[in-house]
């Protein structure tokens, strides 16, 4: 919101933007006000009992008494207002981070070592349902302990232990429904994500804080055995399940990041006033009236937790596609359906190559990139094992091709430049449509066709 100053003397306007503890404030002032009397409108706007001392870009104080125009002050510049007997943030302790609000969160090491218990975890319950001489209730008994522990809300790393939860679930899931035979992989999949999904719900009622990783647990896990569940009471085949899948892992990695950045609505952007300040979050300060203030804390929350959402969903998919994508080309044997599975997992792993080059979280791209990579590499060795040696050259040439050309353009002008960018969102509009009349070749359906037909 834009506010006059009354000063010393009037002359042109200034308009100008305050940051401070309390957020930034635009406002509208005469040349010949002084510092003083920003200082003191700013504190009258946010409601501060104190006045800050202004400076700025560089730091350096204003003097209280100098008009802004005699120090050269134009429109469009920016002061900082502090405090003197604010207190500083205190440093967290070695190894450890802060969040947005100063609350210290261990470090990397520790999510390393809970990182490794949850794989361990996961390890020791596929090998004791692969291995048929093990005590498979002595395995589960020590895997749901182990999910128990995870999800006390005791100790300072109980939020950190929680994530690991459904691991250890997932994993005692995996040993009592196990199952060698290739029809019913689909449910013991869907079976074991459901466990897991059951102990992150327990997980997220026993503590006070939401987790968006253990929302994507339950969102995921959910979705598994849902789709799992209709193809085994409807006898569908095994390759539509995997073809499902594999078709929402597409989806989801396109879609997550408009349901993460859930904005609040007190900060969505005012157009009415977005003619006159180029801040338009608006907050309730202690004033009287309501003022466009952006908090920063709240800021960084919506940031921190998006950020945890789209890196949770991008493991979810990674996890969907090292499952689903050679699950689809060794299950779909039938005439004309084997032909639209290789496109199927070629055209999804080109849109999740595609799609990873507009995220700008790190993990989550190099997670989608490591998708769409590993669909690809399934399309290239089914098709170089089906070939003769002319053929696995041209295949691998071909390959090697692609992959000095995205390597050209990636350390040339790159996929962000805005010409790059354009023709990567037309590619990536068509492997997402291709998809879908792959998918419908896959499960059978156009199969079906021709066979009523002719």
């Amino acid at each position: 919101m834009t506010e006059a100053v009354t000063g010393s003397a009037a002359g042109e306007n200034i308009a100008l933007s305050v940051h401070g503890d309390a957020g930034v404030l635009d406002l509208l002032v005469p040349d010949g006000a002084s510092a003083l009397d920003v200082s003191r409108e700013y504190a009258k706007q946010v409601g501060a009992t104190a006045l800050p001392r202004l400076h700025d870009q560089r730091g350096t104080a204003l003097p209280a008494g100098v008009a802004l125009g005699d120090l050269g002050m134009r429109s469009g510049v920016v002061l900082v207002a502090t405090y003197a007997d604010t207190p500083e943030p205190q440093p967290a302790r070695r190894g450890e981070t802060t969040t947005a609000e100063g609350r210290a969160l261990p470090g990397p090491l520790t999510g390393m070592v809970l990182g490794i218990a949850g794989v361990a975890g996961l390890l020791a319950g596929v090998f004791a349902a692969l291995a048929g001489d093990v005590d498979e209730r002595l395995v589960v008994s020590i895997l749901l302990a182990a999910a128990f522990l995870a999800v006390l809300p005791v100790g300072r790393l109980a939020r950190q232990r929680v994530v690991t939860a459904p691991v250890f679930g997932a994993a005692a899931a995996l040993v009592l429904v196990w199952d060698p035979a290739s029809a019913r992989l689909p449910m013991v999949l869907g079976v074991t994500l459901l466990g897991g999904a059951v102990v992150a719900a327990v997980g997220r009622a026993l503590t006070d804080e939401e987790d968006e990783v253990l929302r994507v647990w339950i969102v995921a896990g959910l979705a598994v055995f849902v789709v799992a569940g209709v193809a085994a009471v409807l006898g569908a085949p095994e390759r539509i399940v995997w073809a499902t899948l594999l078709l929402l892992a597409m989806f989801a990695g396109r879609f997550v990041p408009g349901i993460a950045v859930d904005v609040p609505d007190q900060a969505l952007v005012d157009l009415e006033r977005l003619a006159v300040t180029a801040w338009s979050a608006r907050d309730r300060t202690a004033s009287r009236r309501s003022r466009t203030v952006i908090r920063r804390p709240a800021v960084a929350r919506v940031v921190e937790r998006g950020s945890r959402i789209v890196t949770a969903a991008c493991a979810a998919v990674l996890v969907v596609t090292l499952v689903s994508a050679p699950m689809v080309l060794r299950t779909t044997r039938l005439a004309l359906d084997e032909i639209g599975a290789p496109l199927l997992v070629a055209c999804i792993g080109a849109t999740q190559l595609l799609v990873a080059r507009s995220y700008r979280h790190a993990a989550a791209r190099l997670l989608l990139r490591a998708a769409g990579l590993w669909c690809l590499a399934c399309v290239l060795v089914v098709l170089v094992v089906e070939h003769g040696w002319s053929g696995r050259v041209a295949l691998v040439s071909v390959g090697l091709g692609l992959v000095v050309v995205a390597a050209a353009v990636a350390t040339g002008r790159g996929w962000r430049s805005v010409w790059w960018s354009r023709r990567a969102e037309i590619a990536e509009s068509l492997t997402g449509a291709l998809a879908i009349p792959a998918f419908v070749v896959t499960v059978g359906l156009f199969r079906r066709i021709w066979e009523i037909v002719s």
